[in-house]
């Protein structure tokens, strides 16, 4: 019996997503649990799986086309089922499912519908999503009706147009992950007003913290190290742990951190849940999954959700400090520089020490000047005191 492979739903939020690859031509065998098809979202890269074992039939959507989540891609089967008898019965199916959902709805006086990636979209541009005419079922406003109020709201400019052009004369497509990169960036950019904050610190205590670390079999990374203090104190600034909105300002109850990565021309975030919770050892073991995932394109988009707080680093390309746009609907992000031997004034000498600028990236409509200096000056003061029992959960009186 011939099964349909269908575009999965891999969150309650993904509306669609695009064929990349098929990794198997019409002809060839494929068993059940075998990779079959690589798609790619608005967030992340994946692998679909078969869902049976058998010979593909047909090919339905091709390479590059977008597809509604539960709409067929393909369709496997034994080798001398007739394809066209297979289609024909899926047509009827989906006649009959369509006459269903158009039936008229009755909705309550006022509600509007509209998917969770619409609204926020709608919450991040500053747009009245009522103004917003839905083309999804029944109305529906979802993500791409955004997106197409907003283009229809600009006029193109000679500058947007030179920057499709390449010097060869070749158009190199976005992605669908750098599309939304651009996207969220420049609505950030564009409506977080951003105060940048930059300290220097002192990291002898901390190298000589991740040497121990090692030597007892945590490869905790720097990043790893910065991910828990920097969870310490989001509980003790809740604001650095909200989002912006027209009602006021949402503290969030989990703190859960993202950290860049940049897998071939994309960047993606993945999160490390509740590193508030989790000592170094699980942060640093939960980190190395997200991050082997994401060069494996193996993440999930639970594994990309829910982040509050973003750290970014370029120190691993010399960078010593950078400006960062702040990752919405987040109001902080915390920018990263190489650590290198700089000139450190003592009393009664000039001696080279290990160290390394952070840049902080704030909304100046959460967060005031002072606020960002006091939460780095303190970021500071716990990297160069190092503490271990922090790192691990223990009291300290802090």
């Amino acid at each position: 019996m011939a099964t349909t492979i269908v575009m999965p739903q891999l969150a309650s939020t993904m509306e669609s997503g695009t064929i990349v690859k098929w990794l198997k031509q019409v002809g060839e065998e494929v068993t059940e649990g075998e990779a079959i098809i690589e798609i790619t979202t608005d967030k992340v890269d994946v692998e679909v799986e078969s869902p049976a074992s058998g010979v593909l039939l047909k090919i339905i959507a091709n390479e590059g086309e977008e597809v509604p989540v539960k709409k067929p891609v393909g369709i496997i089967g034994s080798a001398d089922e007739v394809v066209g008898e297979i289609i024909e019965k899926q047509e009827v199916a989906e006649e009959k499912a369509t006459e269903i959902e158009q039936k008229p709805v009755t909705k309550p006086v006022g509600k509007i519908f509209a998917s969770p990636r619409a609204k926020r979209l709608a919450k991040e541009s500053g747009i009245n999503i009522a103004d917003v005419i839905g083309t999804g079922p029944n109305g529906r406003i979802i993500g791409r009706d955004i997106l197409k109020f907003l283009q229809e709201g600009k006029k193109p400019t000679a500058e947007t147009k030179a920057e499709t052009k390449l010097v060869a004369g070749e158009i190199v497509k976005f992605s669908p992950i750098q599309k939304t990169v651009a996207e969220r960036l420049t609505m950030s950019y564009r409506t977080a007003p951003h105060i940048d904050l930059l300290i220097d610190v002192n990291c002898e205590k901390m190298i000589a913290l991740r040497t121990f670390l090692r030597a007892q079999g945590c490869n905790a990374s720097y990043n790893d190290i910065l991910a828990k203090y920097v969870a310490i104190l989001l509980r003790q600034f809740p604001k650095f742990n909200s989002t912006y909105g027209e009602d006021g300002i949402h503290l969030l109850s989990d703190v859960n951190i993202g950290i860049a990565v940049a897998v071939g021309e994309d960047l993606i975030v993945p999160v490390v849940k509740n590193v508030d919770k989790k000592n170094i050892k699980e942060i640093a073991v939960e980190s190395a999954r997200l991050i082997n995932s994401a060069r494996d394109k193996k993440l999930t988009l639970d594994d990309l959700s829910g982040g509050t707080f973003t750290i970014t680093n370029l120190g691993m390309f010399g960078i010593r400090s950078f400006k960062a746009i702040i990752n919405p609907p987040q109001v902080a992000i915390l920018a990263v520089g190489n650590i290198e031997p700089r000139a450190v004034v003592i009393p009664g000498q000039i001696i080279a020490q290990q160290m390394m600028s952070l840049s902080l990236s704030i909304d100046h409509r959460v967060i005031n000047g002072a606020q960002g200096g006091e939460f780095l000056a303190r970021l500071k003061d716990l990297l160069e005191t190092a503490s271990l029992d922090l790192l691990m959960n223990r009291p300290t009186g802090l």
